[in-house]
């Protein structure tokens, strides 16, 4: 895993400045569109689709940022896993905090691979290996106990969160050469017990929702007491996206 110093993480931002002023970019994943329209920016002659699988989010984005004020930028539903598309091939193709949601990332990487120009850029960043380790740790304790054992009998992971080496196969099948492949821990403080709670029902919907709502409060102290990565303000996160940059041959 690599750990930089503070001054020099890198953020998914900045692969911005190499977007092409005509090039044509497409966001997977893009939610509401705030970094949709920021890559709008760098290619003024250029164009920009954002694709969400949530059709509510694809309403909010087009109202939020109209073609008659943005004439660069369109949002569309599509599903990340297949992408059909009706579109020309990109230049680049980006995704931010989405491909984890896939289940196995790597079976996006055709469908990404399919649209991308021959040299064009593929550069994204999911949940990888070691994301909320402490999380998974404690939640593994706490239904092992009796009074939780039964309410994950019958759990299925939605996401599996992968490491560089996991991708290879897709890489070679896909015919992308790899820039760029890297874990990046970042560690985050989340003030008060009633923030980090609900941003771990927020962030962690499959083990949350297996718990009926009158035994929730008590699902949480119990996590509470066990969780070990507590501050003298709050609680913190190990947040570890793998990052991948990589060129259609």
């Amino acid at each position: 895993m690599t750990h930089l110093p503070v001054d020099s993480k890198p953020s998914f931002q900045d692969c911005f400045p190499r977007f092409p002023a005509h090039a044509r970019i497409l966001d997977v994943g893009c939610g509401i569109g705030d970094l949709t329209s920021e890559m709008a920016q760098y290619v003024p002659q250029g164009s920009v689709l954002g694709v969400d699988i949530c059709l509510g989010s694809i309403v909010q984005a087009s109202r939020r940022f109209p073609p008659t004020r943005h004439p660069n930028l369109r949002f569309a539903t599509a599903n990340a896993r297949s992408l059909k598309l009706q579109e020309k091939p990109f230049d680049f193709i980006v995704s931010r905090n989405c491909l984890h949601l896939v289940q196995v990332p790597g079976l996006a990487f055709p469908a990404i691979a399919r649209n991308l120009k021959r040299g064009g850029t593929m550069h994204v960043w999911f949940q990888g290996w070691g994301h909320g380790l402490a999380i998974l740790e404690t939640l593994h304790q706490l239904f092992e106990r009796p009074t939780w054992q039964a309410y994950a009998d019958n759990f299925k992971l939605s996401r599996f969160l992968i490491t560089p080496q996991f991708c290879q196969p897709w890489f070679i099948l896909c015919q992308l050469h790899v820039n760029q492949i890297q874990l990046v821990e970042e560690i985050i403080d989340l003030p008060g017990r009633g923030i980090f709670l609900q941003w771990l029902h927020f962030n962690w919907p499959d083990y949350w929702g297996l718990i009926p709502a009158f035994a929730l409060p008590r699902f949480n102290q119990e996590f509470l007491e066990l969780y070990p990565l507590k501050t003298p303000q709050g609680y913190q996160v190990q947040v570890v996206s793998l990052v991948i940059d990589a060129t259609k041959e």
